[in-house]
Parts: structure tokens; C-alpha cells; sequence
């Protein structure tokens, strides 16, 4: 009996002692251990661009479950790696060796950190560089007096709750956020829309944005106008295809427009390609799917700034357009025919 009593007692010792956790203290270091084109493949931008939104940002050092502290370099990291790939939060988990709600915090945190760079890294031109951006953009295809290319494109979403469904549903027949962007001959992004439904018109997102408003007050300060496609309405400060071209020259203006105007649907394809995020339906709530879109159009300006390479990519081609340029000029050229012909029997017949 005393013998059972003291192996009770000594089961208790053992109960009270803790067994130290086991924190690992040192952290891959990714700028060291991974040459150029390994750090390009998973992070999608150059250590230079990377370095220079660490300059930007201040995060605060964090610990993971496990109690591993995580610097502010790793948490950027694995932001930056979910946003260029397509792998699910647990997958990157696994590759930095931290929890999946870690990440699920630290893509929280870190977007938030990047989007409030918004406004330092996107932004309208001002009158004083509108010179050399208009020759920029006539160098294309000799089209006058341009400020910039203005477009929309969907960002696919998984199913939104409640009430939102409608206007959520894109004409692509998904649901999406419909993102408007302008951007200059070098594919940066001069401005950004980001919060709209995919259900709503480009007419309604252009009318009701604040770029629209800051061209409207300042017709004087800002001569020049956009380019867009026949979704737009045409005013003095947005250029829109002429439908029924109907002699050489309004053939050529059209051409010309949709060469120059091409510029805002390569740099669509260029931000897809760099952060394959934006091609799969958000898992996430609204809230964050609007940071990641504000934050992929910082980095975006960020890698063309430092001329990093582009990914390789043959699954992300330019979106096609309502009523593109080559079946216009088409339909264009039919009906010039149609009344050269008709007039020539008009003349020599009755």
C-alpha cells in the first residue's frame, strides 16, 4: 500500500514539472539563402523592390503560436508570397514553417501596412509632367494630347452573403469587384478604383469616381484626355472610338486609339501575372480582397520602377473588349464599302 501511495506521489511530480518549449529562435534568412531568380520565382518581385517596402512599412516584430518570434522582413514575406501565388493559406504555412492562422494575421497586418503607401505610390500626373507622358503615348501610334489609358477588369470573388449577391454579379457571369484603373505609356498605374461591384457599368464607376470630378473642376489645368473603349462616354477629357468610322481618316483615328489605348490592358496583364491572387476567387471577406487589390497596384508601380522581370506565364492573356477595335474598324470598312458601292450604282444607273 505505502508503495502505491508513493508511486501516486511521484505521478504527481511529474505532472507539476513543465516540459520546456522548444522555440526556434533563428529564421531563414530568404535574401541570403536564395539567389535572384529564386527569390523572383516565389516572390514575384526583386530583393531591391522588396527591400524598398520594408523601407516604407514598420511592422512590429510578432511570435507565432509556438512562440517563434517572426521579424517583420518574414511576415512581409509571406504576404508577398501568398499574393503572387495561388496557394492556400496552409501551403504557405508549411513553407515558412509557421501556424495557418499566423499568416491569416499577418496578411491582415502586413496589406494593411502596404495599402496606407497608397497615395505615395499612385498618383495622377501633375501639369508639369503631362508633356513628356502625352509624347510618351504619341510615340505609340501618334495619337495627341494623351494623359493616360482608362479601363476596367473583374477580380473574381467566391460567393458574396446577404444582399450583396446582385451587384456583385459580373457580365462575365461571375462574382467580382470591377476595378477601373488609368495607367501611363510604362504600364504604372496613375489611379485606381478598387471598391467597386462587378455589376456596376463603367459609365457609373468613371461618373462617380474622384478622378472624374478632379478632371471635371481642372478642364484648364489638364487640356490633354483618356483614352477608354466605347463603355465611356465621350467628353472633352475621355476619348472614345468613333462606332461607324466612315472615311480614311476616322479609320486611322480609331487604329490609332486602340493601339495607344492597348497600354491599359498590358498593364493588367502584367499586375495578373505578377500576383496570380487576383485570377482566383477571393476566399477572404470583402475588406481584405480591397487591401490586396490597393496593395498588388503599389507593388505593381514598385516592380516597374526597378524594372523587375516579369514571371513566366502563358495563362493570363489581354481580356477581350465589347466591340474591339479590329471588328469597329470592320464593320467600319463594310459599311464605307456598302455606300461607295451603292453611290456608284446611284451614279451610272438612275
Amino acid at each position: 500500500m505505502a508503495h502505491y501511495l508513493w508511486a501516486l506521489d511521484a505521478i504527481d511530480d511529474i505532472d507539476r514539472v513543465r516540459i520546456p518549449r522548444r522555440i526556434v529562435v533563428d529564421r531563414r534568412d530568404y535574401f541570403q539563402s536564395m539567389n535572384d531568380e529564386e527569390f523572383l520565382k516565389n516572390f514575384h518581385l526583386s530583393k531591391w523592390s522588396v527591400q524598398e517596402v520594408l523601407r516604407e512599412i514598420h511592422l512590429p516584430l510578432s511570435n507565432d503560436r509556438r512562440g517563434c518570434p517572426v521579424p517583420p522582413v518574414m511576415q512581409t514575406l509571406i504576404t508577398l508570397h501568398w499574393l503572387a501565388t495561388k496557394n492556400l493559406q496552409s501551403s504557405v504555412a508549411k513553407m515558412f514553417d509557421v501556424s495557418q492562422s499566423f499568416v491569416s494575421s499577418c496578411i491582415s497586418t502586413t496589406l494593411q501596412a502596404i495599402a496606407n503607401l497608397l497615395e505615395l505610390y499612385i498618383y495622377f500626373p501633375g501639369k508639369e509632367d503631362l508633356p513628356v507622358i502625352s509624347e510618351e503615348f504619341s510615340s505609340i501610334a501618334n495619337f495627341p494630347g494623351v494623359m493616360g489609358a482608362i479601363n476596367c477588369t473583374y477580380i473574381p470573388l467566391m460567393k458574396p452573403s446577404g444582399l450583396q449577391l446582385k451587384k456583385f454579379w459580373c457580365m462575365k457571369g461571375f462574382y467580382a469587384y470591377c476595378v477601373q484603373a488609368i495607367c501611363g505609356p510604362n504600364l504604372k498605374f496613375f489611379d485606381l478604383v478598387p471598391y467597386c461591384p462587378g455589376g456596376f457599368g463603367k459609365n457609373r464607376i468613371f461618373y462617380n469616381s474622384n478622378i472624374c470630378k478632379h478632371l471635371e473642376e481642372n478642364r484648364c489645368k489638364y487640356p490633354g484626355h483618356l483614352l477608354g473603349n466605347s463603355d465611356y462616354p465621350n467628353l472633352p477629357y475621355l476619348l472614345t472610338p468613333l462606332p461607324n468610322a466612315c472615311n480614311h481618316s476616322e479609320l486611322k483615328y480609331n487604329q490609332s486609339h486602340a493601339e495607344t489605348k492597348r497600354c491599359i490592358q498590358k498593364a493588367f496583364v502584367m499586375w495578373k501575372r505578377r500576383f496570380r491572387r487576383l485570377t482566383v476567387p477571393f476566399k477572404t471577406n470583402l475588406d481584405t480582397v480591397v487591401k490586396s487589390i490597393c496593395v498588388t497596384a503599389v507593388l505593381h508601380n514598385i516592380a516597374i520602377q526597378h524594372q523587375d522581370p516579369l514571371p513566366a506565364s502563358d495563362d493570363i492573356h489581354e481580356e477581350e473588349e465589347n466591340g474591339n477595335v479590329e471588328d469597329v474598324n470592320e464593320k467600319a470598312r463594310l459599311i464605307l464599302e456598302g455606300r461607295l458601292k451603292r453611290s456608284d450604282i446611284i451614279q451610272h444607273t438612275f
